[in-house]
């Protein structure tokens, strides 16, 4: 799948949710979307240097095993999904307090 920035599909589906008026299953699609353009990026992305330097390994001997790495591209959707998620509930129990606390209800009056 290339995706692309430039697609009409991706500008639509962008537009829509600047506009707040995209469906649930145009949100997935985006998101889909744009995960495919984040592994187009990493793909393309020159491999880091390392800042350690490597030491020579000794003739029959194994090199240590690699430590599992937290932050792959699962882990990492999941925390900007959590992460949206957590930003939406508090948008919305900001609205509800503001609601709340509108005239009328036990507020004091204004000056």
């Amino acid at each position: 799948m290339g995706a692309s920035t430039s697609s009409p599909r991706y500008v639509y589906l962008v537009t829509r949710l600047r506009t707040r008026k995209i469906t649930m299953e145009e949100a997935t699609e985006l998101f889909g979307l744009m995960n495919a353009l984040v592994r187009d990026a990493q793909a393309r992305a020159a491999p880091a240097v390392s800042s350690t330097p490597t030491v020579p390994a000794l003739p029959g001997s194994q090199p240590p095993p690699a430590a599992p790495s937290l932050w792959n591209d699962d882990n990492l959707g999941f925390a900007l999904l959590f992460l949206g998620a957590g930003a939406g509930l508090l948008a919305a129990g900001a609205k509800k307090i503001r609601a709340d606390q509108g005239p009328g209800r036990d507020s004091p009056p204004s000056p």
